[in-house]
């Protein structure tokens, strides 16, 4: 442990930063009400450690640790604190508020989180003077930080892990301070003051930064990829490339942070030395590295603003910034106290930042290089190179040795943020090391070449839009890497988020990695017991699906839309629809179904089921085709294939390698053990429209079986109970949401279900029926909603059935 105290006693700040994580992590367990506490605990703790510095050092050291692990706490329950936030009830206030955070329009719509200090209740007179921050829904409107604007808000509830592998929303939002999340009501909304000169000078720079990038590059994705690294704006940016550079391990390319920052200071640097140090005068006069590192200050900076100071930028900014003061200060630089002097500069301006994906990705991926490189490099059976050695071979080895440290850095910042990207989005990339090796190099010079471009802005378009020409051939090849990477079979795997205990024992295995240099024993004390628990923790994990003795069926929470697994005893599993938002506003098959599948171990499906080409159906399951390891694709007979919906989705599935079977009533299936029959619709029926048409399937084990209808309506229902299968069924998903054209009650009867499942979320429809309910509870049905119920788990063995909801 000799190593380990060292290292600490050296770099205090590493031992701060820890400490003030570890408060802001723990502040959650008491009331925000304890902020002031914590903060005169902190003022306290400091105090005695000052007066002890000289008497006790040891201790005095220890009280400042304890004294920042008391100030994270106190700063994250003052950032939690809110005063007059609406209840939980949905409910419409006018409010008065200051832009916090106008967030990038996806979809036709944009996310502002605003600081609400004004506000009045619909039908009430007067306003109350309240505090808390909110999130707001509303159409693209030009807003910028520190606007103050007046809107009407319909606060809803908020968000619930309402799905399997769902983020955890609710506790993210309590922790940023969040109390209300709703949507601007009828466009109501206006901005009291004129916005802020600097933030409009930016937005502006970046439009006009944009139009140069359109006419040098006319090819969408790489112009849109030029204009992300140069000046941060991602909004272009299709979902083929946020897929791609997400399967490759390519995605932190996107966002400006780490390595975007580092190119853009370091070539900054070099270049004003390089200039600086052509005058003889300036030599014998100053040290040129010391005014070239403090004339890169200010254009970094500007370089972070520009490109919209995401906290990645921030950190990377504040961690350039120490160490070009120390070059100009003539002292060592030390990267990890940067870094820790970095989180904390960031953690005292936004404690809520810790529960941050950018924030956790980013600073683990760059501690990750920092501690890992070289333990990694010591394991490789090849010497360094000699660096005084000339010769050609000389040269060559010592390019053999970047290669194989670019190779090194890549696989270090992989296994750290490892964890941290499987429990966010459920994806393993198995190339991310290959692919950063080959792909950072050009990054890198991508990123210099757009950076300076924009840089060039000011002194005239033409030359701005040169350089751009000059970096759409980077941008091409880096497109094309991540495609190829990310298009590979093997590219990614869909994997459940590792438990807290699995997460512990990786880190404290990559712990026992960092600790190799000087500690030998750590490879038996550590790296092997860690190593033990991963693989024990993970193979029960993955071999739990293939133990299971029953049935389970989840009708996920899609909003208003349908989505079912099915897993049969011994592992075999099937989907039937993935939901889909006719607007194209969100995705549910990327937020929802993806996730959900993985958690629930369903990572292979046998086959994926379309009950009918209707958008709340359907679109979810491109994604799921994309991502998921499907065998086929099962949908009705006689669909058009050139709608333009099912055509797209018939498209990926050639490309993935889908089998398309086409059933019809009559036909039989099989899910392990599991009896699945088609009872609708038949095959010479085409009168039928499709929500009559849907594919019916009626799924058993034993005794108990599922009756899955889609959407079929009253002539639907007809044609299904003329047929000669029984639609009997101890579980019955609601056909058409509930609605009054569906389960009359000659189908309620005859199915006679012990449950009945209601697929639906907010519409505008009133979906379900209240006439509808009642029928079925008149036969004794027990009612589900997946909006009120989240998630509904149906487990049997055949014999018994037991239900469990996601929310209670």
């Amino acid at each position: 442990m000799g190593g380990v105290l060292a290292f600490s006693g050296r770099r205090p700040l590493v031992g701060a930063a820890l400490l003030f994580c570890i408060g802001i992590a723990f502040s959650g367990a008491f009331s925000p009400e304890f902020a002031l506490a914590f903060l005169g605990v902190a003022a306290l703790l400091g105090a005695l450690a000052a007066a002890l510095s000289r008497a006790a050092p040891g201790m005095a050291t220890l009280l400042v640790f304890l004294a920042f692990a008391a100030g994270g706490a106190g700063a994250q329950a003052l950032h939690m604190r809110t005063r007059g936030a609406p209840a939980d009830d949905e409910s419409v206030w006018a409010i008065e508020a200051v832009v916090e955070e106008p967030r990038a329009i996806r979809s036709g719509r944009q996310t502002v989180v605003v600081r609400v200090d004004r506000a009045r209740l619909e039908g009430q007179p007067s306003w109350a003077e309240v505090r808390y921050r909110a999130r707001l829904s509303m159409d693209p409107v030009e807003l910028w930080p520190g606007d103050r604007i007046k809107a009407v808000a319909r606060w809803s509830p908020p968000p619930r892990e309402a799905n399997p592998g769902s983020p955890g929303l609710e506790a993210r939002f309590r922790a940023d301070g969040i109390g209300a999340t709703g949507f601007v009501v009828e466009k109501q909304l206006a901005v009291l003051t004129p916005p802020p000169a600097l933030a409009r000078a930016a937005e502006r720079f970046r439009e006009r930064y944009g139009r140069v990038a359109g006419l040098a590059v006319p090819e969408p994705a790489a112009q849109a990829l030029v204009r992300a690294l140069a000046v941060g704006d991602r909004s272009d940016l299709s979902a083929d490339v946020n897929e791609d550079f997400g399967a490759s391990g390519l995605a932190h390319i996107l966002s400006v942070s780490g390595l975007h920052i580092a190119v853009v200071a370091a070539g900054l640097y070099r270049a004003l030395r390089w200039l600086l140090s052509r005058s003889e005068r300036l030599l014998l006069r100053v040290d040129v590295r010391a005014v070239a590192a403090l004339s890169a200050l200010p254009a970094t900076w500007l370089y972070v603003w520009v490109a919209g100071a995401e906290v990645p930028a921030v950190r990377s900014g504040i961690m350039a910034s120490a160490l070009f003061l120390a070059v100009a200060l003539r002292r060592d630089a030390d990267a990890p106290s940067s870094l820790a002097a970095s989180l904390l500069a960031v953690l005292a301006y936004d404690p809520a930042s810790l529960w941050a994906i950018s924030f956790q990705l980013s600073f683990a991926a760059v501690a990750g290089l920092m501690v890992l490189s070289e333990p990694l490099r010591t394991l490789v059976p090849i010497a360094k190179p000699d660096l005084t050695d000339e010769s050609p071979r000389g040269k060559l080895r010592r390019w053999g040795e970047s290669a194989l440290g670019a190779a090194v850095g890549s696989l270090a910042a992989s296994l750290a943020t490892a964890p941290l990207v499987a429990a966010t989005f459920h994806r393993a990339s198995l190339v991310a090391v290959l692919s950063n090796a080959v792909a950072l190099p050009i990054a890198s010079g991508l990123t210099g070449a757009a950076a300076l471009s924009a840089a060039a802005l000011p002194f005239g378009e033409s030359l701005a839009a040169a350089l751009v020409c000059c970096a759409e051939p980077l941008a091409r090849a880096l497109l094309f890497l991540s495609h190829l990477f990310g298009t590979l079979p093997f590219a990614s795997a869909l994997v459940p988020a590792p438990s807290l205990p699995f997460q512990l024992a990786w880190y404290c295995g990559l712990g026992g990695l960092a600790m190799l240099p000087f500690e030998p024993k750590a490879r038996t004390r550590l790296i092997l017991p860690s190593l033990l628990a991963i693989l024990l923790l993970a193979g029960g994990r993955f071999a739990a699906p293939l133990a299971q003795k029953s049935l389970v069926v989840t009708f996920l929470a899609v909003g208003q839309g349908d989505s079912t697994v099915l897993q049969a005893p011994g592992g075999e599993a099937a989907l039937i629809d993935a939901g889909g938002d006719p607007t194209g506003r969100y995705d549910p098959g990327a937020r929802v179904v993806v996730p959900a599948l993985a958690e629930l171990g369903a990572t292979h499906l046998r086959a994926a089921v379309l009950s009918h080409p209707h958008p709340d159906h359907l679109m979810g399951l491109v994604t799921v085709l994309q991502r998921v390891q499907v065998d086929e694709l099962w949908m009705a007979k006689g669909l058009d294939h050139e709608a333009p919906l099912l055509a797209r989705l018939l498209e990926v599935a050639r490309e993935r390698g889908v089998r398309v079977r086409e059933l019809g009533a009559g036909e039989r299936a099989a899910l392990g053990p599991c009896a699945v029959e088609v009872l609708h619709p038949a095959a010479r029926d085409e009168s039928l429209e499709s929500n009559d048409a849907s594919l019916v399937l009626r799924v058993s084990l034993g005794e108990v079986a599922f009756l899955l209808p889609g959407d079929v309506e009253e002539l639907g229902e007809e044609a299904l109970l003329a047929g000669p299968s029984s639609p009997r069924a101890t579980v019955l998903k609601a056909p058409h949401h509930g609605s009054r054209t569906s389960s009359t009650e000659r189908f309620v009867g005859a199915v006679h279900p012990q449950h009945v499942v209601f697929s639906v979320g907010r519409n505008r429809f009133g979906f379900p029926r209240e006439e509808v309910v009642a029928r079925y509870l008149a036969v004794g049905a027990q009612v589900h909603r997946t909006d009120q119920s989240g998630a509904l788990r149906f487990a049997t063995d055949g014999t018994s059935l037991e239900v469990t909801p996601t929310l209670r």
